[in-house]
């Protein structure tokens, strides 16, 4: 009867009810395991570079489960999204990761309340099952003043960044909070751009804000009217976007937008021009 024994246990075990690995739990709808997002999140953050100048101190906090932005602390937490994107064309599967860091106060020309910036990775593998580990970088955008006439917002093939299997350095500017891949760059948009006594900005929390319809850990002020966040939660790998980049030499940072092209090279040419400028059209 002793061969019954290890029978018994192998039933035994098998009544067990264990957590299932394979049990996708998606709450923002978008096709993607939400666990997984967050390993994309955190394998790719980029490191901030913020001034100890700047008004208002890093980026804020939200409270959450409010319709209305709130800021609560500025503790430099960074929200995030992630969801697939089609390449045509281009073998494999494809990811977006967007990265927001969300200021309580613009403190530059024009002040106002409330500030949207972010950067974004384009990222792939051999196949959408592929674990967090296999995916890489391809391609890096930082939005600069976007959707104005001082766009100044610039992409990256990723290697040119050393940003393939990790987040990039971003430097932000002080009280405007443009997002620049290169300190150098940090006097474009317009001309009043800056970038003074920058530090790695101390790591805060990283939160999965989820998709438009279906936000998630309580960020339902996405599609508050107060700021832009909600527009700029698209894709900013356009096919045009792309094309510029891979037209770019190796190591090259290039601008992905002609808007204002001319009026802003004679703005960078004299500060006063570009604050009038500012005055005149309200940014």
């Amino acid at each position: 009867m002793l061969w019954m024994f290890p029978l018994a246990a192998a039933a035994a075990l098998a009544s067990v009810q264990l957590p299932a690995a394979s049990v996708v739990v998606d709450r923002d709808r978008d096709g993607l395991d939400d666990r997984f997002e967050q390993r994309l999140i955190e394998r790719f953050q980029p490191r901030f570079f913020v001034s100890a100048s700047d008004c208002a101190g890093r980026p804020s906090s939200f409270a959450p489960d409010v319709v209305e932005p709130t800021p609560v602390s500025q503790d430099g937490t960074i929200y995030a999204r992630v969801f697939p994107v089609q390449r045509p064309g281009e073998p494999g599967a494809w990811i977006e990761v967007q990265y927001f860091h969300l200021w309580a106060r613009d403190c530059g020309w024009n002040s106002h309340l409330l500030d949207v910036e972010h950067v974004s990775a384009l990222v792939g593998a051999a196949s959408a099952g592929a674990p967090a580990r296999a995916w890489t970088a391809r391609r890096w955008y930082a939005a600069a003043h976007q959707a104005t006439i001082c766009n100044a917002s610039h992409g990256a093939r990723a290697e040119s960044l050393d940003a393939v299997e990790r987040g990039p350095d971003v430097w932000i500017a002080r009280g405007k909070h443009a997002s620049y891949l290169k300190r150098g760059r940090c006097r474009w948009g317009c001309g009043t751009d800056r970038c003074p006594d920058t530090a790695a900005m101390q790591a805060g929390a990283l939160v999965n804000i989820g998709e438009r319809g279906a936000p998630l850990n309580g960020a339902y002020w996405i599609a508050s009217a107060r700021w832009p966040l909600y527009a700029q939660m698209q894709s900013d790998f356009t096919p045009a976007v792309v094309a510029r980049i891979e037209r770019a030499a190796p190591d090259n940072i290039v601008a992905v937008h002609d808007v204002g092209k001319m009026l802003k090279a004679f703005l960078l040419g004299t500060g006063t021009g570009a604050r009038w400028f500012l005055q005149i059209i309200g940014r």
